[in-house]
């Protein structure tokens, strides 16, 4: 298990949470966890316009995913190296907003993409996949709180589960968010936590 003191931003519709096992939220911002020791990008030659820009792309790094693979099955997370290829080749940056040195392209970039990264190593690009899917929910969130999460690295995994498995409620100076997440893709690599819970008190704001 996990505590985690964090900031949260959260709607009604949708519970979008930065999240530990049993945590008090306080502030109007993210607090991020400790830096991780990877490296802020800012490649921006390598921001992709269309999809067959990061398809391609895909398929450049596909040698060394294939490479990493193994070590990754056996290290139970995804090697480091495999993790930097897709930084350094755009990856990460399909779903990202364009205003925050995001590509902001489709849904179908972002799944083909992710296709061709399968085929080497299904680990990279189930990283790929998820991290993309937080960038896309991300981007619905209020600027302030994107300027916060991309300022210093438009590179940066977002890790996390979106399933609904705990439970928030208000608590004076933010929420108290309780819960356990079986899963949460992307954690060794990320400095950002997303996870999903219910809103207990659900008729205030």
């Amino acid at each position: 298990r996990r505590r985690i003191r964090v900031g949260v931003w959260l709607r009604r519709v949708h519970k979008k949470l930065s999240a530990g096992d049993k945590t008090v939220a306080r502030g109007s911002g993210y607090s991020q966890l400790p830096n991780l020791g990877f490296t802020t990008g800012a490649r921006l030659m390598n921001l992709h316009t269309d999809a067959s820009g990061a398809v391609a792309a895909a398929r450049n790094i596909a040698p060394l995913l294939a490479e990493t693979s193994k070590h990754s099955e056996a290290a139970r997370q995804v090697d480091r190296r495999a993790v930097a290829a897709l930084r350094e080749a755009g990856l990460s940056r399909i779903m990202k907003p364009l205003g925050h040195g995001g590509a902001q392209l489709s849904l179908r970039a972002q799944i083909q993409s992710c296709i061709e990264t399968a085929r080497a190593d299904s680990a990279s690009s189930w990283l790929m996949m998820v991290c993309g899917a937080h960038d896309f929910v991300l981007g619905g969130f209020p600027e302030d709180c994107l300027q916060e999460v991309f300022k210093d690295n438009p590179d940066v995994l977002i890790a996390g589960t979106l399933a609904p498995q705990g439970k928030v409620t208000r608590a004076p100076g933010g929420w108290m968010l309780e819960g356990r997440w079986q899963f949460c893709s992307g954690v060794d690599h990320s400095p950002w936590l997303m996870f999903g819970a219910l809103q207990a008190d659900a008729d205030t704001d």
